[in-house]
């Protein structure tokens, strides 16, 4: 069989975006990042596997916790609202998560907090603030009668 070249397609660190409906003012556009951007990162294993006498059984998990880590300059005002909903309420709910892929879809996480702000430097030689939350991602939908 010979080999044919593929399109690789291309990314786009623009696309990156994260929003959320209950409260626009912390939404996070390409512009309010460090070159870091975000990353998303589910937790654990979507289907567990539970061991049987003549072989596994397969027990699909509903939902992935999913931790999201953002990068965003502190030298703009969403770093200070930020640290405000810290002090406010840490609940967020809804979160949409957008790719630097063209071709991957928007993700939704539910039931989203903020959990953590790493240290911030003040010697004016660090441009970032690195923010985290968690949410819910729903996988296996097929579950669900």
């Amino acid at each position: 069989m010979a080999y044919t070249p593929q399109q690789l397609g291309s990314l786009n660190r623009l696309l990156s975006n994260i929003i959320i409906p209950a409260n626009p003012a912390l939404n996070i556009i390409p512009s309010f990042l460090t070159k870091e951007a975000v990353s998303w990162e589910p937790q654990g294993q979507a289907t567990t596997r539970l061991p049987g006498l003549t072989g596994g059984v397969n027990s699909p998990e509903p939902y992935l916790m999913t931790r999201v880590t953002i990068h965003l300059l502190k030298s703009i005002a969403l770093s200070d609202a930020y640290l405000q909903q810290f002090e406010q309420n840490t609940l967020i709910g809804e979160v949409t998560f957008y790719f630097d892929s063209p071709v991957m879809n928007p993700r939704q996480l539910t039931n989203a907090a903020l959990t953590g702000v790493n240290g911030i430097s003040g010697s004016g030689t660090d441009a970032g603030m690195v923010v985290t939350l968690e949410g819910d991602w729903n996988v296996n939908q097929l579950l669900w009668p």
